[in-house]
């Protein structure tokens, strides 16, 4: 449920309210705010809640989606609160199917951790492919795992680590706060981070969680992860740093889901009792890789991002791209991999748009007509395919690939593949335009018919799909059909940038006004 809300109260009371995007409610043209309805209350018990984490959201085979909400109280206890979602038909608006939530939600009677009057400081859910998900958290001077139950092959149940000291400093102690975990999956190894600075790493954590690695040419160690962490306070400290200064992490995530973690660190002196230090507080965020990455592992990184993400997320495909983008331009193995990566991106996905089907509006004009047309073209658009989504980010990267690229004969080979992708992009695109134009002609007007007119031309350009450019030839007669074209705007003409002459649009990807103006674009 990434849409929705909780908060928490001394009562230990879960309260759950449906968020609803603020796109959405000014399309609606709802100004007013916090005009939102209680979804679920939860009571658990009588002492306060400290900490909350989803787990990720899992489809099953009868169409719910799945996932548990665990919650930490102030006595040491763990509690689960399962919850299931399910879309419920609405009805249809025209153009979109609309759909309600169906939600339920479930407290577990069994708790993950009993009470024993010592505070959770950390909490968090880990996704490992192959199994379900594994809860983490951690106690003082202890971290603990936590898995349902799974088949005898694999653990389950609870799994206690106690952390050993790093002594990096002198505020080094195993019984620091957990600040922060980081699960890298293609060596199954979590990285945690403690409020003292140093950094620790569970190995095998999906099959037999150690803190030993499971080979001994396994560098990954806690050892060489705090020294590290610690030569990195040391680059961006201004003086030279001694044993008495604590580097305290108080934030740490996974910048690339690989090597690259981002951090929070504040540089203290607990020893010097002059409060100097204490009194100034300047924390700084850093971005730093702690182990080298290979041309495969970058270039499996790539196919990964292609393939794993989902429109339902709504997220942007710079959100997606912008580790791979930095591995490309920092790694140094951007010509090894740059080859091999333009074939990856050069297979195109399957189109999804042949199977959709616009009807016939049967409003003809009004903001109602609008909203919805919007709301249909934007999910086509922009959130409503994957196949679509993967082509921009497709092009992203290969128009990255072409800006890097040094080689002459392989920077033309990039800029074919992103010329292929905006083709298919370009393509896809006028497809939606043509068949939403399509349904909606009893309510065009003239000062539309321009525009319409720029599509179907587009999409009757040579090399376009032939079921492209007959649906744009059916467009067209409808519109002539329906509408008394004015001949002024029946060619499509423009003005040419230099002399301001009418330019007739017959050619999309240039033109030549009277006066020899050539304009390539």
């Amino acid at each position: 449920m990434d849409n929705g809300e909780s908060s928490y109260e001394r009562v230990s009371t879960l309260r759950f309210w449906p968020l609803e995007p603020e796109q959405d409610r000014l399309e609606r043209g709802d100004n007013s705010e916090g005009a939102v309805s209680l979804l679920e209350e939860v009571k658990l018990c009588e002492n306060w809640i400290t900490s909350i984490a989803w787990s990720p959201w899992t489809l099953h085979n009868d169409g719910q989606c799945r996932c548990s909400l665990a919650c930490s109280t102030g006595d040491g206890s763990v509690f689960l609160i399962n919850i299931s979602q399910k879309l419920q038909l609405r009805g249809g608006d025209g153009f979109l199917t609309t759909y309600e939530l169906d939600s339920a939600f479930e407290r577990v009677t069994d708790v993950v951790c009993s009470p024993d009057k010592s505070a959770v400081t950390a909490l968090k859910w880990i996704a490992v492919s192959d199994r379900s998900p594994i809860l983490v958290y951690s106690k003082p001077g202890v971290v603990y795992l936590w898995s349902r139950a799974l088949p005898p092959t694999q653990w389950h149940g609870n799994r206690a680590l106690s952390i050993q000291p790093q002594k990096l400093s002198i505020g080094s102690s195993a019984f620091s706060h957990v600040s922060g975990f980081s699960y890298v999956a293609e060596r199954d190894v979590l990285l945690v981070a403690l409020l003292d600075g140093s950094l620790h790493a569970i190995h095998n954590i999906s099959l037999e969680p150690s803190w030993a690695p499971t080979s001994s040419k396994d560098h990954l160690t806690s050892e060489a992860l705090s020294q590290a962490s610690r030569v990195f306070f040391a680059r961006t400290s201004p003086t030279d740093i001694a044993y008495a200064d604590v580097n305290r992490i108080s934030g740490l995530v996974c910048y690339d889901s690989h090597s690259t973690l981002t951090w929070i660190y504040e540089s203290l002196s607990p020893s010097d009792f002059s409060y100097k230090h204490e009194a100034r507080h300047e924390c700084i965020l850093l971005t730093a890789p702690f182990w080298p990455l290979d041309s495969d592992t970058v270039l499996r990184a790539a196919q990964e991002t292609l393939v794993q993400f989902d429109c339902a997320t709504r997220s942007t495909p710079l959100h997606w791209l912008r580790p791979l983008l930095l591995h490309l331009s920092g790694t140094g193995h951007f010509t090894e991999v740059c080859p091999r990566l333009l074939e990856v991106l050069d297979q195109v996905p399957q189109e999804e748009l042949l199977v959709v089907f616009v009807p016939p509006s049967s409003q003809a004009t009004g903001a109602e007509l609008q909203h919805r047309l919007r709301t249909s073209l934007a999910t086509h658009l922009l959130f409503g395919w994957n196949g679509l989504l993967s082509l921009r980010m497709r092009l992203a990267i290969a128009d990255t690939c072409w800006r890097l690229c040094k080689d002459e004969q392989l920077r033309l080979r990039c800029g074919q593949v992103a010329h292929r992708q905006l083709t298919s992009i370009s393509h896809r695109v006028l497809r939606i335009l043509v068949r939403h134009f399509t349904a909606i002609v009893a309510a065009l007007t003239p000062s539309d018919v321009p525009f319409v007119l720029r599509v179907v031309v587009q999409s009757r350009l040579a090399g376009s799909p032939a079921d492209l450019s007959g649906e744009a030839e059916a467009l067209s007669t409808k519109v002539n059909a329906a509408i008394a074209i004015d001949p002024s705007i029946a060619g499509l003409h423009e003005l040419c940038p230099a002399c301001h002459t009418e330019v007739p649009l017959e050619d999309i990807t240039r033109a030549v006004c009277p006066s020899g103006h050539y304009w390539g674009e």
